[in-house]
């Protein structure tokens, strides 16, 4: 897995510092600060770090709060929001999904894809990209012109949500790894939660991840190291993860930023927790009030 991560490296880095990097960086010019709307993105090295169940209550908090949410299911390959957060029963059916949004020629703007699960969280969902047949539907392996124009059409959409102010928080649940449509939700994003385990493969894979897309943005974005389901021992929490935070930490003492912007990592532990995962068997993803972890996905939104 490794090895595919470093090709992959190799090439995206051909690919920025190409025609696609240049049009990135003219984007992230013309994005600047959002005039209103703070946008995060939760993202993972690989799947079942916990990311998605973060993103949603996250998502789930800012709302009880009285604030106006956008969530967006961006996992093209695993989409898992219509069985863990089916619209509600008055709600309409999906009839359009973020893989149109995405795509620069299908005409389907994001208002269309909102569905509003109550007054103040609205998600838009992923749809399979695989039909009955097996057949794909949609070319998730499309090109770099295709994800070019596919982030000129969602800076567009996000301006667009900016300047109506009808949003106060827009969350990116994005798909594990490196692909280019995760590059365009990273340029989106002002904030970025990296959630990740403290499995050594996990932390090797993510560290990489890091090195070859996060570090290009480390002028531009605020990025959080999350470990989720971290038991409770002191030598997992005093002696690796330290150590590891310390790995991250480097990659910004590395970075091209100037001495007054050099800052130390951000991290959070969430500790696993048999309260919690007795509900998740049950079926029920979000944390209970009470709950540690509720505290802490609040501790999470102070850095939108």
């Amino acid at each position: 897995m490794l090895e595919i991560i470093r090709c992959f490296e190799r090439d995206l880095k051909k690919c920025f510092y190409m025609s696609y990097r240049m049009i990135l960086n003219v984007i992230s010019m013309l994005l600047g600060n959002w005039r209103s709307l703070k946008v995060g993105m939760f993202h993972s090295f690989k799947g079942g770090t916990g990311k998605t169940t973060l993103a949603l209550n996250v998502a789930k908090y800012l709302a009880d709060e009285g604030n106006h949410v956008l969530l967006l299911e961006t996992d093209l390959e695993m989409p898992c929001f219509l069985s863990l957060l089916p619209p509600p029963r008055w709600a309409t059916v999906p009839q359009y999904f973020w893989n149109d949004v995405m795509d620069p020629s299908s005409g389907i703007g994001l208002r269309k894809a909102i569905i509003k699960a109550n007054e103040h969280l609205s998600i838009v969902y992923a749809n399979s990209p695989i039909d009955q047949k097996g057949a794909f539907t949609y070319p998730i392996f499309a090109d770099q012109s295709f994800y070019r124009q596919s982030l000129l059409k969602l800076q567009r959409e996000l301006v667009q949500l900016d300047t109506q102010d009808e949003y106060d928080y827009l969350i990116f649940d994005a798909s594990p790894g490196i692909s280019y449509g995760t590059v365009n939700l990273l340029i989106l994003a002002s904030t970025v939660f990296l959630v990740l385990r403290p499995v050594y493969h996990d932390v090797r894979g993510a560290f990489n991840l890091f090195k070859s897309m996060y570090k290009l943005y480390f002028d531009e974005k605020e990025v959080i190291l999350v470990w989720n389901q971290v038991a409770r021992s002191k030598k997992i929490r005093n002696e690796y993860i330290s150590q590891w935070n310390e790995q991250f930490a480097r990659l910004y003492e590395e970075s091209n930023l100037i001495e007054d912007e050099k800052r130390d990592i951000t991290s959070l532990i969430f500790p696993y927790s048999e309260r919690i995962a007795e509900l998740h068997a049950e079926g029920e993803i979000f944390f209970p009030e009470d709950s540690d972890l509720y505290d802490l996905a609040r501790e999470l939104t102070k850095f939108l």
